[in-house]
């Protein structure tokens, strides 16, 4: 009987259900209770494939005998060079040698992406599977007692993985990320003593403990470009001090005080108060609703702005 291993197409789906559901309905490989919709199975596929990860099946005379996948271990940017994978054969294909099949082209479709390492999590009464993994090298790492709860018994799950490259996939960054950080870390000071000198360090470990206070990072690329703070002003206002901002990074501007806007309204404050010495910054605070007012600061170059929320 001739076996082609080839990528999941739609038409495979009634098939690969069909596997898919005697697994859950039959043994404890899937910790799961209810079989699996034709919907839910187009859904998972369409996931798959749209997050660049490949599925697998071997086909024998028009007929799916059994499919492999890798996926995301855990969705951190961290964890980006490692996938877990799953296998699963008709009940008619095990035994045979397909499942090795399967599993030496999806190691094979790893390698080519830089993937570090493949993970497999099986069951502990699946001796089965736990030698297979095995004689493909992968190396058992963990057992994980009672996690699992099915046909009325507690069940421990195994991990086992199989280290594939060495050189770590690089991890795309967005181009603009702007986000609340914690003010005292060691990115922030890297950033800002060397612009505003020691003091300010003594400025954010002061602001990391106040209440209705705020750090915004603006990075390009993972790199910090600018940042704000947000402090109590009054009870209603908010003051905003901002740091390294070039006003001709109209994007980045744009940006910050639009986050630094919906964080003050979380926190329950209906103005915003700041102010800045740069001009250009200053006119475009004016186009974005920024109102100026008398200015306190004994320095004469600063203007001061307010804003209502």
């Amino acid at each position: 009987m001739s076996i082609q291993i080839r990528e999941a197409q739609t038409r495979d789906l009634v098939d690969m259900l069909g596997i898919y559901n005697e697994i859950i309905l039959t043994t404890t490989t899937i910790y799961s209770y209810s079989p699996r919709s034709l919907a839910e199975q187009i859904s998972w596929l369409g996931t798959r494939q749209k997050d660049g990860f490949p599925v697998l099946v071997a086909e024998a005379e028009g007929r799916i005998l059994g499919y492999t996948s890798y996926g995301y271990f855990r969705n951190w940017p961290g964890y980006d060079n490692t996938r877990e994978h799953s296998i699963y054969l008709h009940q008619d294909a095990r035994g045979k040698g397909l499942g090795r099949r399967l599993l030496e082209a999806l190691i094979e479709h790893a390698r080519r992406n830089s993937v570090h390492v493949l993970i497999a999590s099986v069951d502990s009464e699946n001796e089965a599977s736990l030698q297979f993994h095995k004689r493909l090298g992968f190396e058992e790492v963990a057992c994980f007692k009672q996690v699992g709860y099915k046909f009325g018994r507690w069940l421990d799950l195994y991990f086992l993985q199989k280290i594939l490259v060495d050189r770590p996939k690089p991890i795309a960054l967005e181009e603009l990320s702007i986000t609340l950080e914690p003010a005292t870390t060691k990115e922030v000071f890297g950033f800002l003593v060397p612009l505003y000198g020691e003091s300010v360090e003594r400025d954010l470990v002061r602001l990391e403990s106040q209440s209705r206070a705020a750090l915004v990072v603006t990075r390009l690329h993972g790199k910090i470009v600018a940042c704000a703070s947000l402090q109590p002003h009054s009870e209603v206002a908010a003051e905003v001090k901002l740091f390294g901002l070039n006003p001709d990074k109209k994007q980045v501007v744009d940006g910050l005080l639009g986050v630094l806007e919906q964080t003050a309204r979380l926190i329950n404050y209906s103005q915003i108060n700041l102010q800045t010495s740069q001009p250009d910054l200053a006119a475009f605070l004016k186009d974005q609703g920024y109102k100026p007012i008398d200015c306190l600061s004994q320095n004469k170059a600063e203007l001061c702005f307010e804003k209502s929320l």
